[in-house]
């Protein structure tokens, strides 16, 4: 389960979530990792991404995907 926590301040808008992930393996079980990174900014632009559920896309995390599409070598 992810928690995500979204308010707006004067300021702008705060959004935190909490860092687990949990890897289902075929025949191997489960393997839990506390420290994924659920929000991610895309380059500079003022765009945060925010991540639950499925972890990998393609094979790829999402984070991985979003640096990809920063530096031009995205897939078509």
């Amino acid at each position: 389960m992810t928690t995500v926590l979204t308010f707006k301040v004067s300021d702008g808008i705060v959004v935190a979530t909490d860092s687990a992930m949990t890897v289902k393996k075929p025949r191997l079980g489960h393997n839990r990792y506390d420290s994924y990174n659920k929000l991610n900014q895309v380059g500079e632009l003022p765009i945060l991404v925010a991540m639950w559920g499925v972890a990998h896309i393609g094979g790829q995390t999402v984070e991985g995907l979003i640096r990809e599409l920063e530096s031009g070598r995205c897939k078509d």
